[in-house]
């Protein structure tokens, strides 16, 4: 995203920021270089991560033509061809909401398909995205024919995307079906996608993006965002390899993402000549890639007479017929595996990763829901029969997908924005638990009907669920599924319907009833010709009487109105899993030769470890029983000031504060697992000073409330922390110390390894610091001589590993972005106020830490267990119908 708008767009504060900030960038001649959110021209810096290693090229290929050097790489002496792509880059949602959006979007596209008309020549590109031509055809359904020929064509062209991703925020299965939805949408609409997976504004791009998008059939990535000097240095184009050997032809726009030409043509011309010698200083070979056209901006008209008059070597083109051509040339490339996250050329904006924490962890719950619950649940109900679920489950993954932008998952849009995702979510939920219920009815039927259904997507060991059952099977306490100890606790007895009404709809209500549970029928009683019935719904019923006795003495005493109150009892059960199998179906039965769960101190004694509390400070201490080994100071909460916006973490100058323990005491202690209740209070500065250069002198109050939970059989300690936010302007993160440099951390299914790089003199001309400030799809870890420790967490987006590692529990700010920021000297985005990025909700969080494990892939199989864990039903037992008569 640009910040160059039309003026008409923004206040006139964000303008002048702008203009200074063109004044002061270096810029090749009269070139406008597009790259959004401060994705500007290159700027120097030292080396960063990543490897790089010399490809050997294929036998009898080699450089095509003799090769000049231009800064340090070399360039063919073949004649030039220039692919000129006209674009716009198409932030679905941002400074406005996608309705509001959507009329730039509708009068875009009618340009589009005037100019297409009017010139044969012309072709243009749908930002990599497919989502577009749904939004454009809802307005513009009679244009459907047009648009298809277009596409049919090939002269207009959309996808792979369904919509534009950030790519750490997600999951690698989302990206995936982000490209079925949109390549499908495309193919749907009489088309062929881009095979290019096209991200000219993604916030950092993923080591194991080429295996994604290999996965699909697509051999090329086109990306401005996110490469290192060590990276540039490569030129325009290299071999981007996934760690597991997949790899694509990777170009870098070296100018960014768009050119705006001016309306004057001399000045045009100069413009493309300025664009042709930057392209070539950092070209490969003699084809080049430019794009014109910006964020939402309408194709220019006068492009299609101007390139025409120009002629060679600029012809009109499209992303795959420029990757054509680059592959013709037989060219040998630089291989390069690894992230591209490097702020040095264009700004990073990493504070993305914890701006609205709570629209992440929502994110990773219905990912979670949708992969290893809904679809597997269906999956096993299949053979019973029933409706076809895939248009449903298509339309929640859709859903799920429209929340993706880059914008929109990243936090840094405007409140209407989010608040319109939730909504989102909310739908894609409401789809997926209806899929379950719809599946777990279809299962009464079967053979696990009346049994615990465990799903187990990665042989997690550990069963923690809440169940809705009869009140008579919690009443113990205790219970054992599949023969193992188990405890049944905070069980809870709710109201959760009443139905009132005329007699005659009493034999309807009892159908719905019978429909969605097996009732037990707990009491009635006829007063005059008024019913009144009480039921506790739950998936299994003992015996009781059956719903036709109630018919039946309704109708024997001329009842004429009905009142019937459902109840519901929900039990917490938690038990480790004898076996790892994906999918069983387990006897839960009530236990009474188990030992009652007892008080005790406040410390937790597992098989492998033992975790105490440091009143002193508030910290845990564990110790690990085999070695022996100690682990003081875990779980120290510290709170810093935030003077930054969605985009960037800036710090205030004071220390930071640190949680005050008010109380700890035992929550559980039974056979399967032990918990501690801990609650902290933080004393914080509610805001900001009105210089915005130190935090507020008045305080509030935030308390933290957390539940340390240790499985009688576990190598790992895990949390639950709740709380309220009531302060602004600041960032709380969980600080777990240990040694080791750097980290490793899974990201989309690898394991990649972060340098501890800080602010230093060799970063001062970076576009953005570098910061303390890492992606976390599931885990993060240190290696030190006894092995690998770490943290794994369920949504937590954002980890440090400076001293330790820290997760971000919440960062909250006021502002989508502001231009006083050191770490990043440019505007990313509109000087606007969000009020809801402070996050003053309630939140919660989820994570683990794990001790030392002999290698990074036990570690990686442990975390991925807990933050996936397995889930449990209990499937509905229908009673035998009568036998005939």
């Amino acid at each position: 995203m640009r910040v160059r708008r039309a003026r008409g767009d923004l206040p006139r504060s964000f303008r002048r920021a702008v203009a200074r900030k063109a004044r002061a960038r270096p810029a090749p001649g009269p070139l406008l270089p597009g790259g959004g959110h401060g994705a500007g021209p290159a700027r120097a810096g030292p080396a960063g991560a990543g490897a790089l290693a010399a490809a050997r090229p294929p036998a009898g290929r080699g450089r095509a033509g003799a090769g000049a050097q231009r800064g340090g790489v070399a360039v063919t002496s073949a004649p030039l061809h220039v692919h000129v792509v006209c674009t716009t880059h198409w932030d679905r949602e941002w400074y406005l909401s996608a309705e509001r959006f959507r009329f730039r979007l509708v009068r875009t596209m009618d340009a589009v398909l005037a100019l297409l008309e009017a010139h044969p020549n012309y072709r243009f590109t749908l930002d990599g995205q497919a989502i577009v031509l749904e939004d454009y055809l809802e307005i513009r359904p009679e244009r459907e024919a047009e648009l298809r020929r277009h596409l049919a064509s090939g002269r207009l062209r959309a996808g792979p995307w369904y919509v534009q991703p950030d790519e750490f925020l997600v999951s690698d299965e989302a990206l995936r079906r982000n490209l079925d939805l949109g390549m499908a949408l495309v193919r749907r609409l009489g088309g062929q996608p881009v095979m290019a997976g096209y991200l000219p504004d993604a916030f950092g791009h993923l080591a194991n993006l080429p295996a994604v998008l290999r996965s699909r059939g697509i051999g090329a990535a086109i990306f401005t965002r996110g490469p290192d000097p060590q990276v540039a240095a490569l030129g325009d184009l290299f071999c981007w390899r996934a760690p597991g050997g997949e790899a694509v032809v990777a170009h870098r726009q070296p100018i960014g993402y768009g050119l705006t030409l001016s309306e004057d043509p001399q000045a045009a011309r100069a413009q493309l000549r300025a664009a042709l010698g930057a392209l070539q200083a950092e070209a490969r070979g003699h084809e080049l890639l430019l794009q014109l056209g910006s964020d939402h901006s309408r194709p220019q008209p006068f492009v299609p007479e101007l390139i025409g008059a120009v002629g060679a070597p600029f012809t009109f083109s499209d992303h795959d017929a420029y990757l054509a051509a680059v592959r013709a040339e037989h060219l040998t490339l630089p291989v390069y595996q690894g992230e591209l996250r490097s702020g040095a050329r264009h700004p990073l904006l990493s504070g993305t990763l914890s701006a609205r924490l709570y629209l992440k962890r929502r994110n990773f719950a219905l990912d979670d829901r949708l992969r290893f619950t809904a679809e597997p649940l269906l999956a096993r109900a299949a053979p019973s029969g029933g409706a076809p679920p895939e248009a449903y489950l298509r339309r929640a993954w859709t859903l799920l997908v429209r929340n993706h932008p880059h914008d929109s998952i990243c936090g840094c849009s405007v409140d209407e924005v989010h608040d319109e995702m939730e909504v989102r979510f909310q739908q894609a939920e409401g789809i997926a638990e209806e899929l379950e219920r719809d599946a777990l009815a279809r299962l009464a039927g079967s053979p696990d009907a009346g049994r615990l259904l465990v799903l187990n997507p990665h042989a997690g060991a550990f069963l923690d669920t809440e169940l809705l059952l009869a009140r008579a099977e919690v009443a113990g306490g205790a219970a054992r599924v599949g023969g193992q100890p188990a405890q049944l606790g905070a069980v809870r007895s709710a109201l959760v319907s009443t139905l009132a009404g005329p007699a005659s709809e009493l034999p309807q209500w009892l159908e719905q009833l019978e429909d969605r549970h097996p009732v037990r029928w707990l009491s009635w009683t006829v007063a005059g010709t008024h019913l009144r019935a009480e039921v506790d719904e739950g998936p299994r019923a003992p015996d009781c009487p059956a719903p036709d006795a109630l018919l039946a003495e309704a109708i024997a005493h001329g009842v004429r109105t009905v009142e019937l109150r459902v109840y519901q009892t929900r039990a917490r059960l938690t038990t480790a899993l004898a076996g790892t199998a994906p999918a069983q179906a387990l006897d839960l039965a009530a236990a009474s030769d188990l030992p009652a769960e007892g008080a005790g101190t406040a410390r937790l004694l597992g098989a492998h470890l033992v975790v105490e509390v440091d009143h002193q400070d508030g910290t845990l201490r564990v110790t690990e029983r085999k070695t022996g080994r100690v682990w003081p100071g875990l779980h120290a909460l510290h709170d810093v000031g935030d003077r930054g916006d969605t985009y960037t973490f800036s710090a205030t100058p004071e220390a930071p504060i640190r949680a005050r323990l008010l109380s700890a005491e035992v929550a559980e202690r039974g056979p399967v697992r032990q918990s501690l209740d801990l609650v902290y209070e933080l004393r914080l500065p509610e805001g900001l000073t009105p210089e915005r250069d130190a935090r507020s002198p008045a305080t509030v109050s935030l308390l933290v409330r957390t539940r340390v939970a240790l499985w009688a059989a576990a190598r790992h300690v895990e949390f639950s922390t709740s709380f309220t936010n009531t302060a602004r302007d600041h960032r709380l993160r969980v600080h777990f110390p240990g040694p080791g440099r750097g980290s490793l951390a899974d990201s989309a299914g690898v394991t990649v390894s972060r340098p501890d790089l800080r602010p230093s003199a060799d970063t001062v001309n970076w576009a953005e610091q570098p910061a303390d400030a890492h992606p976390l799809t599931h885990w993060a870890a240190k290696q030190d001589p006894a092995g690998s420790w770490g943290v794994a967490a369920r949504g937590l987006s954002e980890y440090g590993h400076a001293d330790g590692l820290s997760l971000t529990l919440v960062r909250a700010v006021g502002w989508l972005s502001r231009d006083d920021l050191p770490e990043r000297p440019s505007q990313a985005g509109p000087p606007y106020s969000v009020p809801g990025a402070q996050c003053l909700r309630a939140l919660t969080a989820e994570y683990a830490w794990f001790p030392a494990f002999a290698a990074a892939e036990q570690l990686n199989a442990a975390a991925l267990a807990y933050a996936h864990p397995p889930r449990a039903w209990l499937v509905p037992a229908r009673p035998s119908p009568p036998p005939p008569p």
